[in-house]
């Protein structure tokens, strides 16, 4: 069925729903080879010696004989499948096993079946009340989804990889005898250890422009906390705040103490009323004028953490901020600096570089996702960054970056990276210098996405 499904569909490799799925057969296959035999009794309650029990106490054993198999199943599922859940969920339910007691059973010999009967009769005859009796087998599970939903767990990614090493070890002591199974432990252990501090970037602080398609979101984050600068696009049902940048805190056990919006435009702050009301970061700042929100204008800065934020457009706050009024902000640790620029036209750009001696920054986020109307040679010029970062979308009907700003910055061999093509941008600052890693070039772990349209590395 493996091989069906990957021939048939090669992209469901990216699909939850295929490593859930064929994950859960791999750890009851486990189950299966790993299971203790029962030699004292048969399946009609025959013991070795010849006896036999009652048929009351037969039916008895068999049924303890379902259940205890069943738990036995459950436990290997939520072991085996703790990785699976942590890449592609963050975390683990811890009432699922109980959960499951019910809802296999219900589900294998009430739900499936009447679904099938229901199929069956429907070509010849109404199966209205099989069908309503299908979903009425559902609803005790409905019912207590709320309570599974409790018992959710995230994890970090330092727990997440020493519960790798539990469930290894779990594994390798049910397959093999305890003797092997400690020497490959050990072995395991040394190799995700040696794994972690070999990732670990040692970055004082941090800036990640974030995958979001057309539109930006940044993270500037240090020792644990973090600052979003634009939230990205919304739309009726979701966001990019709640489906990406909420998705990142989460995974680096991060928490959001601030939010800056550029400006109104929904692929900019379209996410700004889900992240103040479910994440709740401690304060707002935004060019328009709202009691609410702290103001960002020319001259407000502050110190977070060592690193000073520097306001330097607009000139005053409006009621609804638009591209030329997108909020400015030069953000400094005092020898590395990294400019935030919003939609920003080239109109602003001429007043940045009338009036500030000092625009050096060593990371420019594009104006404007690299349209046409921003990023003049002046301003390039006055900026002199060693990097620019634009957030694009790839395949988008905006068409951007503009080919004639992208070689304006290749010029001046600057170097050019746009997150349709690189994906995530992150720049981490130590007291050893900066780098830029991109998602796709840098830091991808999966081989076969770089075979679906991931940029070549320019030497």
């Amino acid at each position: 069925m493996l091989t069906v499904v990957l021939i048939s569909d090669p992209l469901s490799i990216f699909s939850a729903s295929f490593w859930l799925s064929f994950g859960a057969v791999f750890v009851l296959c486990i189950m299966s080879m790993t299971g203790e035999r029962r030699e004292d009794k048969d399946m009609t309650g025959e013991d070795i010696d010849g006896s036999k029990g009652g048929g009351l106490a037969t039916s008895c054993a068999l049924i303890k004989r379902y259940f205890l198999l069943l738990w036995r199943m459950q436990v290997f599922l939520t072991l085996g499948m703790l990785p699976f859940m942590w890449a592609w969920f963050g975390g683990i339910s811890m009432t699922a096993i109980v959960y499951n007691l019910i809802a296999v059973p219900l589900v294998s010999l009430v739900t499936v079946p009447l679904i099938l009967i229901a199929l069956i009769l429907s070509p010849f005859m109404p199966a209205t009340w099989v069908w309503t009796a299908a979903d009425l087998s559902l609803s005790p599970l409905l019912l207590a989804l709320d309570t599974v939903a409790l018992g959710w767990l995230e994890i970090g990614r330092l727990s997440g990889m020493w519960l790798m090493v539990v469930i290894l070890f779990v594994v390798l002591v049910t397959m093999l005898n305890v003797r092997r199974s400690l020497v490959l432990l050990g072995v395991v252990a040394m190799i995700l250890l040696t794994w972690g501090r070999s990732t670990n970037n040692n970055a004082d602080w941090r800036v990640d422009v974030l995958d979001v398609g057309h539109g930006l979101a940044v993270l500037i984050e240090k020792d644990g906390e973090a600052i979003l600068y634009d939230t990205g696009a919304a739309w009726t049902s979701s966001s990019i705040a709640e489906s990406v940048v909420y998705s990142v805190l989460q995974s680096r056990g991060s928490a959001l103490v601030g939010l800056i919006l550029s400006h109104r435009d929904n692929d900019h702050a379209g996410g700004a009323e889900w992240v103040i009301a479910q994440i709740g970061p401690q304060w707002v700042r935004a060019s328009e004028n709202n009691a609410a929100f702290l103001p960002c204008k020319r001259g407000e800065t502050w110190r977070w953490k060592g690193l000073d934020f520097d306001v330097l457009y607009p000139l005053m706050l409006v009621d609804e901020a638009r591209n030329p009024d997108s909020c400015v902000i030069r953000v400094s640790d005092g020898e590395n600096a990294v400019l935030l620029t919003g939609d920003l036209p080239a109109k602003g750009e001429d007043y940045l570089v009338e009036q500030n001696d000092d625009l050096d920054a060593q990371v420019l986020i594009v104006p404007h996702h690299g349209s046409k109307t921003s990023s003049s040679a002046l301003f390039i010029d006055h900026v002199r960054p060693k990097a620019a970062i634009a957030s694009t979308g790839r395949y988008t009907p905006w068409n951007l970056p503009n080919p004639d700003v992208v070689a304006r910055y290749h010029q001046r061999n600057i170097a050019w990276y746009e997150t349709g093509k690189h994906g995530q941008v992150s720049v981490r600052f130590s007291s050893k210098g900066w780098r830029v890693l991109s998602h796709r070039l840098d830091l991808e772990p999966y081989w076969y996405r770089k075979k679906f349209g991931a940029p070549k590395r320019k030497e």
